[in-house]
């Protein structure tokens, strides 16, 4: 094998030498950081929604495309679902049922007068 095949990269060499580490070495970090990235774009995108995701217990890969970058469609829907799903949830405010009846209830009065104790 001649030294300019392992200089430029060819691949079918074992001992193949990539012809930009950098390159090599940003590849790296993409793909290690990709899943972190997709899912603060998650967050991000459900607070300018006004939804709350829990975007934690999501597996990061299935926010990522098939080349490794954030899968805007895949969060959009994600999104648009957790918002029907908070609507359903949404429990009413039960303003005049039971005891208080609407109003606050009113302090207990105490008498400072020393014959009233």
């Amino acid at each position: 094998m001649s030294d300019e095949q392992t200089l430029t990269g060819d691949s079918s060499s074992p001992e193949a030498v990539p012809a930009d580490p950098a390159q090599a070495i940003r590849a790296e970090i993409q793909r290690e950081y990709a899943g972190r990235l997709a899912l603060a774009e998650v967050r991000a995108q459900a607070a300018i929604a006004g939804v709350t995701v829990l975007a934690d217990y999501y597996d990061p890969n299935c926010f990522l495309s098939e080349d490794g970058t954030t899968n805007t469609e895949v969060i959009r829907e994600l999104i648009e679902k957790e918002r029907a799903n908070q609507a359903a949830r949404a429990f009413p405010e039960l303003q005049g049922a039971g005891y208080h009846r609407g109003t606050a209830p009113k302090p207990a009065t105490v008498s400072l007068d020393a014959r009233h104790r």
